[in-house]
């Protein structure tokens, strides 16, 4: 039998609404990824201007994502510390400071160290964001709260380069960064004033009605049960590491202790500042869902990331100019960007299934149909296709990451579980390349492509199935 999405907790008093957390949620996030649509463009063209090879240039836009790749594991432990606000609040102002020592970056050294900068605080503030949206969005509406994240975040970075453009008119290439700088404070200024700190932070591992919490305390209340799998999840658990969606906390009040009472703000306070569980014993404790949900995730993130890849090599190989692959590219994205809310919808209504199976399905199929294009139409309409496929895959990741998320060490799970989709995302150009080198870029495609499709049967045997019955319980 599949997994169910039911959940068991009782239902509480007041519910939060996905319109409630709105602006809080989505406001900070849309404010950042202007500064990071800004920036993103300029750096290999800002290292030319500090005297860089076009070698090296290229080599500078590797390292905004190698510093967020290493930086993941260890934002979980900070995130868990400080607590998301103020985790947010730090990284936009960070990420300011880095942008503003790239605009003012004398040398390539400074250059490189700003992006890396601005790499690691981007890592703290998206998984900061998610465990806060996870924590707070009703889980009948979680997925839309997800996947409108991401569409938001989407749209920042659309936005960002047509902001940027007049400015690099006016004073220079290194002036997009300044962009950055002011979307940076704008979003911890929006972040300080709209978040709070309140019952749903983690700082304090509590219990709320019958639900009883683990992790962090090792503890299991009534309500938590231990799969085969060895990991510890609230609410019902079916089988060998399958999992159901958590419920998600409501305004009801979280509770502490067998005696049941309230946890004051100074003990939450006090409670933030407190070490959680450390990284290796969330591994290991939550393995059985790490090894099977958690390998999809990883390959979404190889799919997601080698067509960024395997498209424009292809149109190049095929004689298609640099701008009319271009045009390609924004047709997909434009497919991408009106998709996000009904991908959400359908994961709400319908169950998990019906979105992470065909995300795998399609990119899969276009990667392994796309080396029999020649045309630019054909090459338009596979990637046009292909990215249908991932506009309806829009926020799968971190749905199914709030999910299983366990209480207690939601933030060092969903530390883990981008890293593992970053791995992915890395993975997969990698093996383009290496396979290119061996045997062409056709083979390539069609390597990745198979990997791809081998992860269908995965999603389709372990993302949780939908149960309309499911009611969302206290946290």
């Amino acid at each position: 039998m599949p997994p169910s999405e039911s959940s068991t907790g009782n239902p509480g008093p007041r519910e939060l609404s996905l319109r409630s957390i709105a602006l809080p949620a989505f406001g900070p996030t849309a404010v950042w990824s202007v500064g990071l649509g800004a920036s993103l463009p300029v750096v290999a063209l800002s290292a030319r201007d500090l005297g860089a090879s076009v070698a090296v240039a290229a080599a500078f836009v590797l390292i905004e994502g190698l510093a967020a790749f290493v930086a993941t594991l260890p934002a979980g432990s900070l995130v868990a510390r400080v607590g998301e606000r103020r985790a947010l609040v730090g990284a936009a102002v960070v990420d300011a400071v880095g942008a503003l020592m790239a605009v003012l970056a004398p040398n390539l050294l400074v250059l490189g160290l700003a992006i890396g900068l601005m790499g690691t605080t981007g890592s703290v503030f998206l998984l900061a964001r998610q465990s806060w949206l996870t924590a707070r969005a009703p889980v009948r509406v979680r997925a839309r709260a997800m996947s409108t994240m991401g569409g938001v975040q989407r749209i920042g970075l659309f936005v960002g380069p047509f902001l940027a453009a007049p400015v690099i008119a006016v004073w220079g290439t290194r002036s997009a960064y300044a962009v950055a700088v002011v979307a940076g404070l704008l979003a911890a200024v929006w972040a300080w004033v709209a978040l709070r700190d309140d019952e749903f932070d983690e700082g304090a591992p509590a219990t709320s009605g019958a639900a009883a919490t683990s992790g962090a305390h090792g503890g299991t209340g009534p309500d938590t049960h231990t799969g085969a799998g060895g990991h510890t999840e609230r609410d019902t658990h079916t089988g060998a590491g399958r999992h159901t969606e958590r419920d998600t906390p409501t305004r009801a009040g979280r509770h502490t202790g067998s005696g049941g009472e309230r946890t004051t703000n100074t003990q939450r306070a006090a409670s933030v500042r407190e070490p959680g569980p450390r990284l290796l014993d969330v591994v290991r404790g939550h393995r059985g869902v790490l090894a099977t949900l958690g390998l999809g995730v990883l390959l979404i993130g190889a799919a997601r990331q080698g067509r960024f890849v395997v498209v424009p090599l292809w149109a190049e190989h095929v004689g298609i100019s640099d701008s009319t692959t271009a045009v390609i590219f924004g047709v997909a994205g434009a497919a991408e960007v009106l998709l996000f809310y009904p991908a959400g919808s359908v994961m709400d209504r319908f169950g998990r299934v019906w979105v992470g199976v065909p995300l795998l399905l399609v990119l899969g199929v276009g990667m392994v149909v796309l080396p029999l294009t020649q045309t630019v139409a054909a090459v338009t309409v596979v990637s046009t296709v292909m990215g249908v496929g991932n506009g309806l895959g829009s926020g799968i990741v971190q749905t199914l990451g709030a999910d299983v998320a366990p209480v207690g060490q939601r933030v060092q799970f969903l530390a883990v579980w981008r890293f593992l989709s970053l791995i992915g995302q890395n993975g997969g150009p990698l093996l383009v390349s290496a396979v290119s080198a061996l045997a062409g870029l056709a083979t390539a495609c069609v390597v990745l492509g198979a990997l791809v499709l081998a992860g269908v049967p995965l999603l389709a045997r372990w993302l949780p199935r939908h149960d309309p019955r499911r009611t969302v319980g206290p946290g």
